[in-house]
């Protein structure tokens, strides 16, 4: 998943259409402590920790060369990837649901309780239909 999230960020920023080693985040690196903390002493509230100076000057110099529509296509190829990540998390956690609920239970990670039940009539809290 990691090389899919980093073709999504950087296919279009590098030549060969592909990420260059260290641009994308590695669960357990020295840039993403197992224990969620963020130990890079250069971490700021508009830097995150696990990528470094150089390549968020790197990513942020493709973004500004980037077209507008290119921007939000790369925004909607995002979202679908999240889409589907929550979608087989809901399968995992629930096996013998259907494609409904499922989509339903996607829904509900966006959606509070009430808006769920009053526009379709299922309950997020009990899994169970009105």
């Amino acid at each position: 998943m990691i090389r899919a999230a980093c073709f999504v960020l950087y296919d279009s920023l590098v030549d060969d259409g592909g990420c260059r080693v260290g641009e994308a985040p590695i669960v357990g690196d020295a840039h993403t402590p197992d224990d969620g903390g963020c130990k890079d002493s250069n971490a700021t509230a508009d830097r995150v920790c696990d990528t470094s100076p150089e390549v968020e000057a790197y990513v942020a110099a493709g973004y500004r060369r980037m077209s507008p529509a290119a921007k939000l296509d790369r925004v909607r190829a995002l979202n679908e990837a999240l889409l589907s990540l929550a979608e087989a998390d809901e399968r995992r956690r629930h096996p013998n649901a259907d494609q409904r609920e499922i989509d339903l239970r996607v829904a509900a990670r966006w959606l509070d309780a009430e808006t769920m039940r009053r526009a379709f009539g299922w309950d997020p809290e009990s899994g169970k239909w009105l």
